[in-house]
Parts: C-alpha cells; sequence; structure tokens
C-alpha cells in the first residue's frame, strides 16, 4: 500500500489563493491576533 502525502505548505498556499482579497484580510488580521495570544500565553 502507497500513500501520497501533501507539504502542508503547498495546502496553506492553496488555500491562501483562492481566497478573495477581503477574506485574505481577514485571515491576515486573525493569523496575527493569533500570534500575539501565543505570545501572551508564553508569558504568563
Amino acid at each position: 500500500m502507497t500513500t501520497s502525502t501533501t507539504p502542508w505548505e503547498q495546502v496553506r498556499d492553496d488555500s491562501l489563493s483562492a481566497m478573495t482579497a477581503g477574506e485574505r484580510e481577514e485571515y491576515d488580521a486573525a493569523a496575527i491576533e493569533a500570534e500575539a495570544r501565543l505570545e501572551l500565553a508564553e508569558l504568563v
């Protein structure tokens, strides 16, 4: 049995390229917020 995998970078890039400009702005804002929350969690 063989299995093929797709690199996560390709999946991410494919998903991002399918987004509209508005969706991409929303995604980028959410990513920035998530990163800030992770940094805060590390401090606590």
